[in-house]
């Protein structure tokens, strides 16, 4: 009778902690996002961000990439993502996809501009660069490179 006391105050202890544990987790999710804002991205083409991408500013995480959709008129990459509210982003500024290094993981990164005008809650970023695809540029250059031999070959 003694054992079956203690495993239940045992279960009863794991019960409370882990939702003591959910509340936490649910309550610091709820003020994560209302110490965000969200802007919007249109890209040629968006190749490797995924949802969760981080958004980057000299290097440091600001924000990260919500959604990830398609214009279905003019066929841009739609990239909504979230940036800290503390961080204000000049309106000028350049929005690119980049990587670390060749096969690194893709990103945003803001490049700041010099207006006294700062991005909003919800504004769309129209001045972006889409990624470099790196396998693409191998292509060429083996394709190039192949087109010289070839012609040096014919003369």
């Amino acid at each position: 009778m003694n054992k079956n006391i203690i495993e239940t105050a045992t279960g009863f202890f794991v019960l409370a902690a882990a939702i003591v544990f959910a509340y936490f987790v649910f309550h610091q999710r709820d003020r994560q996002t209302s110490s965000q804002y969200t802007l919007i991205g249109l890209f040629a083409k968006a190749e490797g961000v995924q949802v969760g991408s981080d958004v980057r500013l000299a290097g440091v995480k600001i924000g990260q990439v919500n959604k990830k959709s398609l214009d279905p008129k003019n066929y841009e990459a739609i990239l909504e993502f979230s940036v800290d509210i503390n961080i204000k982003i000049p309106k000028d500024s350049l929005l690119r996809i980049t990587s670390d290094g060749i096969f690194g993981d893709s990103y945003l990164s803001f490049s700041p501009g010099k207006e006294q005008v700062y991005l909003a809650d919800g504004q769309i970023i129209t001045n972006t660069q889409a990624g470099i695809n790196f396998i693409d540029l191998v292509g060429q250059a083996i394709f190039k490179a192949a087109e010289k031999n070839s012609s040096d070959v014919n003369r």
